[in-house]
């Protein structure tokens, strides 16, 4: 990643510097093609963000070709996911003091195999360039040949497992009988599925609803988070393992099924001594699980439930514009993958059970950016291993990610780190995002079992709002069964070379709070430029080297827009 926290620290003596370039810099840096964003009449474009918050730019202009597109950054931005466009302004209206960047853009309407040439250029309010980018050249891709699921005998609005088994059928055949390149269409309409598995070099397009069997039988079982866990539970909906150049996308919805619906438009949180009652496809999981495996424990039959989107080992993957809802438990882990970007998607998964967001797990290199999240967990969170038993597979940390301009509403954390840290997870640069009514928005915690470390962490230019607790780094967190399950490590986990930097924490309940231990203790960790208002608490430390404040304020006024 271009910017680590050891730069940042031996930068911060004399010119406070911002995401991407100086904030008079007349260089937009790093304009690209995201992992996977170059389609066959599109293209997905980011930079680093040169606004922050001393700098006179306010919007961007992208030139295709020599041509302005007729949208700038912020207007497409409304275009690409308009729930997370709408959540920002109404957010503004109370808290516009400062408004987070947009460096990002779909182009659309390109030609099939055609190159083309896109420039960005920054301008101020009056129309006046600042900053501009490098041309840059991007290919797009031919034509795909497009199948419809209808034509291989899927049928929308069919009920009943065996309406599902048959419509999965259909939906695998269509796959399977995909070209390298082409597009697997799941139309306007409602098809019931169980688990499908996409394969190398193909789009899954769903416009209308895949939604997920109500019956757990409809799944695969076996899937195993580790290769040294013993716990199998169900695979999800949509799979894949072992492949790569994988895109899912469409502006339709994923929907499983998981809970029964709650009050103001949430599911029933659960637990497990109440997901018989509660659950839907959460409960099904739980009694077959029981009846595969002969094991009446409801813990364990509980951990069995069915993650909506299983991806492993892919190399090049691109999720976007699509609608995640209702999860009998986490709703897309990644694993063991790389090169991936999610952009434009809609989570609503508030109040699952575990409806974890994203999860990247031993994984690399990811770009998350323009997403919607409201979670009934951490919406979006890194693992890498748990104790001595990581270190036996040859699977690597989680590294190598940016998040940015992202809506995060609810959940327990807004960008959460662990507790699974055994290999590591580091280099992870979160700017430009919103954290809104998360219970903790910056969120580092490890078991004492696990281990590890993360390190090189960058969060800046970011706005946080009425969150619990708005910085929290704990090795006191609570994981049972780490220790007798997969043998403890030698040493707790440490955090540190953490920056965070230039954002504004409104109304948080408690600031900060870092705890580590006297044998492995936290160290080299840097607020600057941070500014609470009307936040309780204060920044309570334990077993720390190295915790420096610069330019940290604390007010009770919340500045109008």
């Amino acid at each position: 990643m271009k910017h680590t926290v050891l730069k940042w620290f031996m930068s911060v003596l004399g010119t406070v510097l911002f995401l991407g370039c100086g904030a008079n810099g007349a260089r937009i840096e790093n304009l690209r093609v995201v992992y996977g964003g170059a389609g066959s009449t599109d293209a997905f474009v980011v930079w680093d963000s040169v606004r922050g918050k001393n700098t006179a730019v306010v919007d961007y202009d992208v030139f295709v070709n020599g041509k302005k597109c007729e949208t700038s950054a912020a207007e497409n931005a409304g275009k690409t996911n308009e729930l997370a466009f709408s959540a920002r302004n109404d957010f503004y209206e109370t808290y516009g003091a400062y408004q987070v960047d947009v460096s990002f853009y779909k182009i659309e309407n390109l030609a099939p195999e055609s190159a083309n040439t896109v420039r960005v250029v920054a301008r101020d309010k009056n129309g006046k360039t600042v900053a501009r980018s490098e041309k840059i050249r991007v290919k797009t891709a031919a034509a795909p040949k497009i199948i419809s699921i209808v034509d291989f005998g899927a049928v929308s609005g069919a009920q009943g497992t065996e309406s599902a088994r048959a419509n999965t059928k259909a939906i695998q055949n269509a796959i399977d009988a995909c070209p390298a390149g082409g597009t697997v269409l799941v139309p306007d309409g409602t098809f019931v599925s169980g688990s499908l598995w996409l394969k190398s070099n193909m789009t899954f397009q769903i416009d209308g609803e895949l939604s997920g069997s109500v019956y757990a039988a409809d799944y695969d079982f076996g899937f195993l988070m580790y290769d040294y866990y013993t716990d199998k539970r169900f695979w999800g909906i949509i799979n894949a393992e072992g492949a790569e150049n994988v895109r899912i996308v469409g502006k339709g919805t994923v929907n499983g099924n998981g809970w029964k619906s709650g009050a103001n438009g949430s599911y029933v949180h659960s637990k497990n001594d109440r997901a018989y009652e509660d659950g839907i496809l959460a409960a099904d999981c739980m009694r077959e699980y029981a009846n595969l495996t002969g094991d009446g424990n409801v813990k364990n039959a509980f951990a069995s439930r069915a993650t909506m989107v299983l991806l492993k080992n892919v190399d090049t993957l691109f999720i976007e514009g699509l609608t995640f809802t209702n999860p009998a438990n986490h709703t897309v882990n990644i694993i063991d993958s790389k090169n991936v970007t999610v952009t434009g998607i809609k989570e609503k998964t508030y109040d699952c059970a575990n409806g974890d967001g994203i999860g990247f797990i031993c994984s690399q290199n990811g770009i998350f950016y323009n997403n919607y999240i409201d979670t009934g967990d951490d919406s979006i969170v890194f693992s890498s291993g748990v104790g001595k038993s990581a270190h036996t597979t040859g699977e690597r940390g989680s590294s190598d990610v940016q998040i940015f301009d992202n809506y995060i509403f609810h959940g327990h954390g807004g960008v959460a780190f662990g507790s699974h840290t055994a290999l590591g997870i580091r280099n992870v640069l979160i700017h430009d995002n919103i954290f809104f009514r998360t219970q903790m928005a910056f969120r580092i915690k490890s078991a004492a079992a696990n281990g590890g470390e993360v390190s090189d962490i960058d969060f800046g230019n970011n706005v946080l709002a009425k969150n619990r607790l708005a910085f929290i780094m704990t090795t006191e967190y609570n994981d049972n069964g780490t220790v007798t399950n997969y043998a403890a490590s030698e040493k707790v986990a440490s955090f540190h070379d953490i920056l965070l930097h230039d954002s504004l924490v409104y109304d948080a309940g408690t600031m900060v709070s870092i705890v580590g231990t006297e044998e492995n203790p936290h160290k080299d960790i840097l607020f600057e430029n941070v500014r609470f208002v009307r936040c309780g608490g204060g920044i309570d430390s334990e077993n720390v080297e190295n915790l420096r404040l610069v330019n940290v304020v604390m007010d009770s006024k919340i500045d109008e827009k």
